[in-house]
């Protein structure tokens, strides 16, 4: 699979914004990309829109170092074929589909680490005009097309999980959203469920449609969580 050839000309712009956030009641499960829910590389090679606030350009490109070596690792752990969260979560043995999940992670470790803005997608900080979800306060990120947008909720995580019951992290939260660009990862891949009480029950065909189960995987693999 070609991983990057489709890409196009983009630029890291944040755009600031300031909003409140509620929790909901529990998980989201649908199979559209509707923004991740709130629960419980190189900085010269990106331009940061001076709308931002520094704080929060800081917290975004210090994640994408991070998401590049969660991916790789995931990637490599999803090709040797042992990693038990290939169990866990995809719930496969089959080398094939352990190919196919190590080349997503392939392609999004390659977009987090990349030297170059021609191959990420655009990021906002904020909602990426005309959709409006982080003016709601529910969700902590979400993709459309080719961009990704982070809301205010997702600058107050930590960069990494810090165990198996806190798994929600910037740089896991990035793993998550570019899992959707189709550009980067060569097809489809939705919301389904979301968290490990829904992304666990999923099998093979759903999680690889999914893009919590890839963010989990990763986690998975990072902290030794669902083995």
């Amino acid at each position: 699979m070609t991983v990057l050839s489709h890409t196009k000309r983009v630029i890291l712009a944040l755009l600031a914004t300031n909003m409140a956030f509620a929790l909901p009641s529990h998980p989201a499960s649908n199979t559209t990309c509707t923004g991740y829910p709130i629960s419980q590389g190189p900085e010269d090679a990106y331009t940061v829109a001076p709308a931002c606030p520094p704080d929060s350009s800081t917290l975004m490109l210090s994640a994408l170092p991070e998401c590049a070596r969660l991916a790789t690792n995931a990637a490599a752990a999803a090709r040797s074929g042992t990693a038990p969260q290939l169990r866990t979560i995809f719930k496969t043995t089959d080398p094939a589909v352990h190919a196919h999940i190590a080349s997503t992670f392939d392609a999004i470790a390659s977009a987090c680490g990349t030297t170059s803005t021609t191959s990420i997608p655009t990021i906002h900080c904020g909602d990426a005009p005309p959709r409006t979800e982080c003016t709601t306060g529910k969700v902590a990120g979400y993709a459309t097309g080719h961009t990704v947008a982070f809301c205010p909720f997702f600058f107050g995580l930590p960069l990494l999980p810090s165990s198996c019951e806190k798994s929600k992290s910037r740089a896991g939260l990035v793993v998550h959203e570019f899992a959707h660009v189709r550009d980067l990862v060569g097809g489809w891949i939705v919301d389904v469920a979301y968290f490990p009480e829904g992304v666990l029950g999923l099998g093979t065909a759903d999680a690889l449609r999914n893009a919590d189960s890839f963010h989990l995987f990763a986690v998975g693999v990072e902290m030794g969580c669902w083995v």
